[in-house]
């Protein structure tokens, strides 16, 4: 959308049920995924975020020089 009122293009944006919105440019930028929403979002599988649906998440934390830490004396 081409607009000058910044405050009404960000109201307008957050309403559109759109992939993308682009205000006073338009142009395509690879890192972002594509697609909208229902049928026409299935390409966000092919970007990070839809990668990201598909990971799990874990932390191991490895105490390389144990000390006793006496927590239960």
């Amino acid at each position: 959308m081409w607009t000058s009122d910044e405050a009404r293009a960000a109201r307008v944006a957050a309403r559109l049920r759109l992939g993308t919105v682009w205000i006073n440019d338009y142009h395509y930028v690879p890192q972002a995924e594509w697609g909208g929403f229902k049928q026409s979002g299935f390409g966000r599988e092919l970007g990070p975020a839809g990668l990201a649906e598909y990971r799990e998440t874990k932390h191991i934390w490895r105490n390389i020089r144990p000390t006793p830490q006496g927590w239960f004396d």
